[in-house]
């Protein structure tokens, strides 16, 4: 048995069977990111030190027939722009290099109480906003380090994909959760917007910013969302898992989708009707493309303005083309953004108008596996299925939903209207146990590429 392979689930049980430690489980992960991380990149800050004493504790608890949740004794790890006490945060910026916090973030204690070990921080794109800081490392895809992860919480993604943590959280402004999900085959949520709290996040863009777990099962995706929100996951745990009757529709995938996620993606819905699911498929959701037009006014403003006083005090330190959008975006006139805003509601309206006639939704996470490294990307096209759900606040999440020939992950994704996660996870579920693609670990499930691989 190798720690490494397992979810959280199946790790709980071991300890409750004291067939296995946290302190060795912990021990292990630590060993094996010193082995893997020097190609991955995924970590900017192990706390080697305090996860160690965390896992004593909660070693000890558990032995003791303590119970604090399916978090005791688990590992995990943090996005680097989620405030930290007493650790660097650095969100991915040479110019918070020296940024120690003084405070947590409000989701770090309620993930720290529940017995979860913090191995420490992930890499991540410059301040959420697409480009690497070059000295921090480019984040390589743990499927084949040739391939991209894309962003921005990269580190989180890769770190869980190759066993060197079992979840992490991310955070997701325009899919920076749900595209590194797909791209390396785990299950990311993007919750209804505002039901996990952003306060001691370093900001991006205000009204689309969402903080949300990344894992390799569905139900240690739930379990870690119910920690740090008021989702119920004991109910849920509880819950009939049965899609019998759900309406669920199936988008109209455009030529931006290859052969191989359109395949996949309608071969999961046909199952899903042979469940009981009243499944529609070809569902006409013009609000995608709407919803892509205005993005960048309202990103580039709030972004703008979340950074007005540090990019006036240290401009010369910020990657160059992050410094060139903050710029541009502080030229966009006020009343370009609220036509923006106008737009947006109007844009909600079609899409609440659309999911008034079905539970879930279910699209491709993104048209394509990852790319390689040194290919050029279309950031509109890959966004377009994700960032509709941030400018709407539908909650949104990608779960693995077959392999390419070449040996990446495809992803699929549930979007449901605010506060339906239970029925999210229900459909997630059942697409899981369809495709059997549940805790997927790169050099696990499928072994390690190197860069000359493809």
């Amino acid at each position: 048995m190798n720690p490494l392979h397992l979810t959280m689930n199946q790790l709980s049980k071991l300890y409750k069977q004291k067939d296995i430690s946290p302190v060795e489980v912990t021990r292990v992960l630590l060993e094996e990111t010193k082995k893997k991380d020097g190609e991955l990149h995924s970590y900017t800050t192990i706390t080697a030190e305090s996860a160690i004493s965390q896992a004593k504790k909660a070693e000890s608890e558990i032995f003791a027939g303590v119970d604090r949740g399916p978090l005791h004794g688990i590992p995990f790890n943090l996005k680097d722009n989620i405030l930290t006490a007493g650790i660097s945060t650095q969100a991915g910026s040479p110019i918070l290099k020296d940024n120690v916090p003084d405070v947590d973030a409000p989701v770090v204690p309620l993930l720290l109480n529940a017995g979860g070990v913090l191995l420490g921080k992930t890499n991540m794109l410059e301040f959420a906003y697409g480009e690497t800081n070059l000295a921090m490392g480019i984040v390589n895809n743990p499927w084949n380090l040739a391939h991209t992860v894309s962003g921005s919480s990269s580190g989180s993604a890769a770190s869980v994909a190759s066993g060197l943590a079992y979840g992490s959280l991310g955070t997701d402004t325009a899919g920076s959760i749900r595209i590194p999900s797909s791209y390396c085959g785990l299950v990311g949520m993007k919750p209804t917007y505002g039901l996990v709290s952003c306060e001691g996040v370093i900001p991006l863009a205000w009204s689309m910013d969402n903080t949300g777990p990344m894992t390799r099962s569905v139900m240690d995706n739930a379990a870690m969302l119910g920690i740090i929100s008021d989702f119920d996951y004991g109910a849920f745990a509880r819950s009939e898992k049965s899609v019998r009757n759900l309406r669920i529709g199936i988008i109209d995938m455009g030529d931006d989708v290859t052969d191989e996620v359109r395949n996949a993606v309608n071969a999961i819905a046909s199952e899903l009707q042979k469940l009981g699911a009243k499944v529609k498929f070809g569902v006409d959701t013009a609000f995608l493309d709407d919803s892509s037009r205005i993005l960048m006014p309202l990103l580039m403003a709030e972004a703008s303005a979340a950074h007005e006083e540090l990019l006036m005090e240290n401009a010369e330190k910020y990657n160059p083309i992050v410094r060139d959008r903050l710029e541009a975006g502080s030229l966009i006139p006020a009343i370009d953004y609220i036509r923006a805003q106008r737009y947006r509601n109007r844009i909600v309206t079609a899409a609440h108008q659309v999911m008034d006639e079905m539970d879930i939704l279910i699209t491709p996470t993104t048209g394509a596996p990852a790319p390689r490294q040194d290919n050029e990307v279309d950031l509109g096209n890959i966004t377009r299925y994700t960032c509709p759900f941030n400018i709407i606040g539908f909650s949104a999440m990608s779960l693995p939903c077959g392999v390419s020939a070449s040996g990446m992950p495809l992803g699929l994704q549930v979007v449901g209207k605010p506060y339906t996660e239970s029925t999210m996870y229900q459909v997630a579920l059942a697409c899981e146990e369809i495709t059997g693609l549940s805790g997927l670990v790169a050099g696990g499930n499928i072994h390690l590429q190197n860069k000359e691989a493809n």
